[in-house]
């Protein structure tokens, strides 16, 4: 049997980037670096029908029927902004060695699914739980703050040793 059960995402996004470029020296070590940001003004529409489940009938121990309600239409809309900033920089130590460091915000948008607000109701089961989901249309994007430090050793003219560490701490991460 066809469930009416759909949905349309649109997303407009305006961005903005700055970046700055300057070159010095330190301590007398040649000195590079780029800073900036880029800021960014999100709007998610979400338009789709859903048939609410009015009824599950369970069948047998694996599997349920489930009865549907009259289809709905659904609109939502959520918005957000954020402020992402970057700065590298890169010191050339000596001749054979440099050393770079690098701190940024990122951000990684809902999945489309995380997003849709139609419920999905999972009516067999095989060897595990009945399952049902849906999204949500005001899930904010995951944010990371970044860290990342390196040193590079140049001991010949094709050949390097490097060593790096990085950090990345994630905010707002989706679970299912």
């Amino acid at each position: 049997e066809k469930r009416n059960k759909s949905f349309e995402i649109t997303e407009d996004t305006i961005s903005l980037y700055v970046e700055f470029d300057f070159e010095t020296e330190l301590a007398g070590m040649p000195m590079s670096a780029t800073t900036g940001f880029r800021y960014e003004s999100t709007t998610v529409d979400i338009d789709g029908t859903d048939e609410p489940v009015t009824e599950l009938e369970i069948l047998d121990k694996t599997e349920m029927l489930a009865h549907f309600g009259t289809a709905e239409s659904i609109s939502k809309s959520s918005n957000y902004e954020t402020i992402l900033p970057n700065f590298r920089i890169k010191i050339d130590v000596n001749d054979d060695l440099v050393a770079r460091f690098s701190a940024s915000q990122t951000i990684t948008r809902p999945t489309l699914d995380s997003l849709s607000p139609v419920t999905v109701i999972g009516t067999t089961r095989q060897g595990n739980n009945l399952t049902s989901s849906s999204g949500d249309p005001k899930l904010e994007p995951f944010t990371s703050d970044n860290l990342d430090l390196s040193l590079e050793w140049y001991y010949s003219e094709a050949n390097y040793l490097s060593v790096g560490y990085f950090r990345k701490n994630v905010a707002n991460f989706i679970i299912n």
